[in-house]
C-alpha cells in the first residue's frame, strides 16, 4: 500500500501558477484631504494658561477641536452604539423576566417559589 501512494505521488507533476497580468484599470491613488495644523495639548494648556484675551483663547480652543474632530466623532459613534445595544439589551431582559413570570402563573407554580426566582433572576440581570 505504501508503494502505491508513493509511486502516485511522484507521478503528479507540479502545476505552474499562472503570473498575474496587470490590470487594464489603474488603481486610483487616494485623494489625501487637508487638515487643519494639528494642535497638541501642551500647546491648548499654554495658550488657555497665558494671559491672552478670552477671544484668542476661544479660537485657539475651537481649532484645537476641530484638528480633534475625527477622534471625536470616532468616539462619539462608539458611545452612541454601547448605549443603543444598553436599551435593547434591557428591554430583552425585562421581556425575559415578564415571560418567566407568566410561565411560572401559567403552570401553577408556587407563590413562595415565584417570588424566589424573580428575585434571584431580578438580581442575577
Amino acid at each position: 500500500m505504501k508503494g502505491y501512494l508513493f509511486q502516485a505521488f511522484s507521478e503528479l507533476t507540479p502545476i505552474p501558477f499562472p503570473t498575474p497580468t496587470p490590470s487594464p484599470h489603474p488603481t486610483p491613488t487616494p485623494t489625501l484631504i487637508p487638515t487643519p495644523t494639528p494642535v497638541s495639548i501642551q500647546d491648548l494648556t499654554e495658550t488657555l494658561n497665558s494671559g491672552v484675551s478670552s477671544e484668542e483663547k476661544t479660537s485657539f480652543f475651537m481649532e484645537f477641536l476641530l484638528s480633534q474632530k475625527n477622534v471625536l466623532l470616532g468616539f462619539a459613534k462608539t458611545l452612541l452604539f454601547a448605549f443603543i445595544v444598553f436599551l435593547i439589551g434591557k428591554r430583552l431582559v425585562k421581556f425575559a423576566l415578564r415571560m418567566t413570570q407568566k410561565w411560572m402563573v401559567k403552570h401553577n407554580i408556587e407563590i413562595s417559589v415565584q417570588k424566589f426566582v424573580m428575585s434571584l433572576a431580578n438580581f442575577s440581570y
